[in-house]
């Protein structure tokens, strides 16, 4: 039965390491097949066809206006809004933004599992649009952009035609595919290619996951599962053009840049700015950190936290006398462990399934499927179990914990020898989860009880029944037995000292 045992063990964990060999982060950018792709839509586009004279006096009382909405409440708003407004001569303005998704499409949870974000391009009133993002208090800016005639008119039918629902549809990526890519784009294409490179030119202030943290600190439960989940796909260095998939940084990055027109003069692409709504300071949601914070030695502290409160109840389990206080710690150890290990499981579970049978890349080759992988709800079940009175299964608990900070080590020193392989920004995740391991693993000592319960008088012995023994009365270590005495023994000698006796 114990080699059966041990061999479910083995497979179920060389099933959990088999998962952790391709977490090496040395994957290359891979390409995603758009249904429509409006890059090399824009290509095709003509930014510098003459304005036909009847199409002259509609151009030069328009304008293109590039609306910033900031930051809202659910966590897909956390990083703002970005659109282009076309405001006509006459009659409302039309905004046009990407990134617009509906809970009620087809299929869309299966899809969103999937990494297929079908998410579209929309056409709507500006006025309402705006009056929205007054309503739930965001910041709303505009910036009215100085284009050519002949720029501002292709720009105009560019959006006009992506709004056509052979055309609306397009597979989203949060970092290199969103609302202020796309707007990116457009723009770069009516300055001839300019504001790319000069934005290209410019290294970048931090990398995706820096600037992903710098909107999700606030709450830390959030980002500390999604920098999990994510892998060193997003930790590479990236210019001003990658940062612009912030709607803040594309806002700023356009208010800066200035170009040569086709006439050889040079223009700001600005023209003029105006404020609609600022919440700065008002502490109406947490504000984005205009720094990435420093989340180690915080998250040292909570992984020390977790596995010495752990340990506490470790040591109250070990030392307590009483079957009840004994029953009390061993319940309330199991619960806690069972509960962490279940947490980080069935999150662990999810980055498998992310990176082995969906689209989302920016999940692939993650270095944290090495220490933090579905074994851990094997190790949920053992906790359990030991909860409710199963008490051999902390050993095979300890075993457990010893074996994913060691791979946690050991991934911890590849990283200092070999840092342009393994360059994933986890250290936070390793501060937690390596110390709670640790702490379980090595320094728990003996799984057992150190207290032993003394034996009974027989007559008072016979009455209990094996509800109120508890099972670690059996297991608790007794004091050697007496010698038996031979012939020859001085039975005077083997009287008590005292008048107490058996």
């Amino acid at each position: 039965m114990n080699i059966w045992k041990r061999s479910w063990t083995i497979l179920l964990f060389a099933v959990a390491a088999a998962a952790s060999v391709p977490a090496i982060s040395v994957i290359e950018d891979v390409e995603v097949v758009q249904p429509f792709d409006s890059e090399k839509r824009l290509a095709e586009w003509d930014f510098e066809a003459p304005v036909a004279q009847s199409q002259r006096q509609f151009i030069d009382e328009s304008r293109i206006e590039l609306l910033t909405i900031g930051r809202g409440d659910p966590l897909y708003a956390w990083f703002g809004h970005s659109g282009l407004v076309v405001q006509p001569p006459s009659g409302d303005p039309v905004m046009f933004d990407y990134g617009i998704f509906n809970f009620e499409m087809d299929h869309f949870y299966r899809n969103f599992v999937l990494g297929r974000l079908y998410y579209n391009v929309m056409g709507s009133n500006a006025k309402w649009r705006i009056s929205v993002a007054l309503d739930e208090q965001r910041d709303v800016r505009l910036l009215t952009l100085d284009l050519p005639p002949e720029a501002k008119l292709a720009t105009i039918g560019f959006l006009n035609d992506n709004v056509q629902p052979e055309n609306s549809t397009y597979l989203y990526h949060h970092f290199k595919d969103n609302c202020a890519t796309r707007l990116r784009d457009i723009i770069d294409s009516a300055t001839g290619g300019s504001f790319k490179a000069w934005a290209k030119a410019i290294p970048g202030t931090g990398t995706y996951r820096q600037h992903m943290m710098r909107h999700t600190f606030s709450c830390p439960i959030v980002d500390w599962g999604l920098n999990f989940l994510q892998s060193g796909q997003i930790d590479r260095p990236i210019t001003l053009w990658e940062e612009m998939f912030l709607p803040e940084v594309l806002e700023q990055a356009v208010r800066e840049f200035s170009w040569i027109w086709p006439d050889g003069t040079e223009h700001s692409l600005v023209l003029s700015e105006q404020t609609v709504n600022d919440t700065a300071g008002s502490g109406i949601r947490p504000e984005t950190r205009k720094k990435t914070p420093h989340v180690v030695f915080p998250s040292l502290i909570v992984g020390l936290t977790m596995g010495g409160l752990a340990l506490a109840l470790l040591t109250w389990y070990r030392k307590a006398r009483g079957n009840k206080s004994r029953r009390a710690a061993r319940t309330l150890l199991g619960l806690y462990d069972g509960l962490i290990c279940l947490a980080v499981g069935i999150l662990s579970s999810v980055l498998l399934f992310m990176m082995t049978g969906s689209s989302h890349d920016v999940t692939w080759y993650n270095e944290n499927i090495i220490f933090a992988n579905p074994w851990l709800l094997v190790m949920s079940a053992q906790s359990f179990a030991f909860a409710f009175g199963r008490e051999k299964s902390l050993r095979h608990l300890r075993k457990g914990f010893r074996i994913l900070s060691s791979l946690g080590l050991v991934l911890m020193i590849f990283k200092g020898v070999l840092p342009w392989i393994f360059f994933q920004a986890n250290l936070p995740i390793l501060a937690v989860l390596l110390p709670y391991y640790a702490l379980q693993g090595w320094i728990r000592g003996s799984e057992e009880p150190a207290a032993k319960i003394p034996m009974k008088h027989g007559r008072n012995r016979k009455h209990e029944t094996s509800e109120n023994i508890d099972s670690a009365d059996f297991l608790a270590p007794t004091a050697p037995a007496e010698p038996i005495p031979s012939a020859d023994t001085d039975l005077e000698s083997m009287k008590p000292a005292s008048g107490t006796g058996l």
